[in-house]
């Protein structure tokens, strides 16, 4: 590389906090605390000797000395500030507080004097989280510039509500300070809150021995790796095993796995007066549909909620919308079947499905770009290199669109002997792999619909 001059880095303050170090003075004593040549029989008797000097020195600020060395610094008062978010964030009524930096026990910690709800306690009588807390927000209140904020698994010992909250606060840190917040979690809260474009994974490869960050992650994507279940999916039905290869591998690529992409064995017209209606009656917002381009119509002249009140109560424009889709698809109706009678009354229920399909019509119906999934991932120069694998003569150019060329090789690859349909799309397969191994803009249409339909699910 050329010898270039290099920016200087960004000078900036930074605050780390590794939750599952935030120890109290107590509890590292009393759990990990050095015990050689203490004079008192057990742990608690020690901690019993104490108390009167930490009581003295939480309450009236008092500074010991020991051989010359101090023992304790002065209190901090919990401001009114602090209080409020931290009653915010544990769901509970914070009174007052106050924490004091001694070595009472043996070694340098904080304890903790807090009222809660008219009841007055010691850190010794609270949580870890809530304790954990209180020196968070203490802390992070007294942030006045930008900086840079390195927080290690704060969900430690916190449930899930209220490390929502924790969130919430942070984002406020953010705005109000202009500061960077690098967080390391298992929390799927903390992950499911955030934008992907914030989510870094660390993944690990077993086969290859190696960890690799992945940029842009879906909170899926992340759950996955954590072995987390994922409760909701969102199914996608297709026109054919073509198109479902096609989605999957895409999906596949871009580590999506939210979705359940599905082909039901029926065409165009079979989803459109029958699967689509019966999911716009139930108001299923967990199915989408992708059909083939050659089905495509411009779903904004579809969208009934730019119409005003006198337009949507108009059966015969409705007719017309429905009819930009499908013709004779059978609506619930309020008339006797086989009626002929024009005359009759305004049909309400027909009426009422039909704005129901139109709205999830224009939600959850997508297209592809291209006719057909063979228009968009076939490629000639993979043919010619499957041919030539098998020995088969090179094929003169025709006219046939590229559907019917796949079906074409598939006879040639097969000779006389009839293939079977798992031999088809294993072929379709190398053709897509192929494809998506390329930057092409179909790639990244279909890409980025897979991922707004993942994201809609997640909202939910």
């Amino acid at each position: 590389m050329n010898v270039q001059e290099r920016c200087s880095p960004i000078k900036e303050e930074v605050q780390l906090l590794d939750f599952r170090q935030q120890l109290s003075a107590y509890d590292k004593f009393f759990y990990f605390g050095n015990i050689d040549d203490l004079k008192t029989d057990t742990r608690q008797n020690f901690i019993r000797s104490i108390s009167p000097k930490l009581e003295e020195s939480l309450t009236n600020n008092r500074i010991y000395c020991a051989k010359g060395k101090i023992q304790n610094k002065k209190v901090e008062i919990l401001s009114k500030e602090d209080l409020e978010i931290i009653s915010y964030i544990l769901n509970a009524k914070y009174i007052s507080g106050k924490l004091l930096a001694h070595k009472f026990y043996r070694e340098w910690g904080y304890s903790a004097l807090i009222t809660k709800d008219a009841v007055k306690y010691t850190e010794a009588n609270a949580g870890s989280g809530e304790y954990a807390i209180i020196k968070l927000v203490h802390r992070l209140n007294k942030i006045q510039k930008p900086t840079l904020i390195l927080l290690d698994e704060p969900e430690t010992s916190l449930y899930p509500g209220a490390q929502e909250r924790l969130l919430n606060y942070l984002l406020w840190i953010i705005r109000k300070t202009k500061s960077q917040v690098v967080i390391s979690t298992h929390s799927e809260r903390f992950v499911s809150k955030l934008p992907d474009d914030s989510i870094k994974a660390i993944h690990y490869d077993p086969i290859s021995s190696k960890s690799s960050i992945l940029e842009n992650c879906q909170p899926s994507t992340v759950f996955n790796d954590l072995e987390i279940p994922i409760v909701n999916k969102s199914k996608i039905i297709v026109e054919d095993k073509a198109a479902e290869l096609l989605l999957k591998m895409i999906a596949e690529n871009e580590k999506i796995i939210n979705l359940s992409i599905q082909n039901i064995g029926c065409g165009a017209s079979y989803l459109k007066k029958n699967s689509i209606l019966q999911s716009a009656l139930s108001d299923d917002q967990k199915t989408y549909y992708i059909l083939d381009g050659d089905q495509k119509i411009d779903k904004e002249t579809l969208d009934i909620n730019k119409l005003n009140v006198d337009e949507l109560k108009n059966p015969k424009l409705i007719d017309e919308l429905v009819e930009k889709i499908s013709k004779r698809i059978s609506f619930p109706s309020s008339k006797p079947r086989k009626s002929e009678n024009k005359n009759l009354a305004f049909d309400k229920i027909k009426h009422n499905s039909q704005i129901k399909y139109l709205r999830f019509f224009y939600s959850n119906v997508f297209f592809l770009p291209k006719n057909d999934p063979e228009t968009i991932f076939y490629d000639e120069n993979i043919r010619k290199q499957l041919e030539k694998m098998v020995g088969a003569e090179s094929q003169k150019a025709t006219n046939a669109n590229p559907k019917q060329k796949m079906h074409d090789l598939f006879k040639i690859i097969n000779g006389r002997e009839n293939g079977t349909s798992d031999q088809y799309y294993m072929y379709l397969k190398l053709f897509i792999k192929s494809w998506i191994s390329k930057e092409n803009n179909d790639y990244s249409q279909i890409a980025s619909l897979l991922k707004k339909i993942s994201k809609k699910i997640e909202e939910v």
